[in-house]
């Protein structure tokens, strides 16, 4: 799992990684310039696994997060099998003295390959 309030992505977004050369790419675009702690690209077998992602975009104070909540397979009577991404979006009080800067919040998960589709829902809690 990898979580931070800053990336490259600037706009809200959603992210299926199943190959190594497009995570790799990603990760030295958005991650690895803006986040020292997080310069090495995390290594992921995807021939078992993948990558999901959520990103906030870019919001004018630091006090905002988005979370993963919840991922399973469902079978969904219109689609079939799909797997469920549940995510929300986190504001929390801002201090009386915490200086205004842009954050760009993500969170980004390791799970079991899946080769259906992905379905991002956004909840409340």
């Amino acid at each position: 799992m990898w979580r931070g309030s800053q990336c490259g992505v600037t706009e809200p977004r959603w992210a299926v990684f199943r190959h190594s050369d497009k995570w790799a790419a990603f990760w030295e675009k958005a991650i690895s310039p803006i986040s020292p702690r997080l310069s090495k690209v995390p290594a992921v077998n995807f021939d078992k696994d993948m990558v999901v992602g959520v990103f906030m975009g870019e919001m004018p104070y630091p006090h905002y997060q988005i979370e993963i909540r919840s991922i399973r397979e469902e079978n969904r009577p219109d689609q079939g099998k799909v797997l469920v991404v549940r995510y929300r979006d986190i504001t929390k009080m801002m201090g009386v003295f915490i200086p205004p800067f842009a954050v760009q919040p993500f969170h980004l998960k390791k799970v079991p390959a899946f080769d259906g589709q992905v379905l991002f829902v956004k909840v409340r809690r």
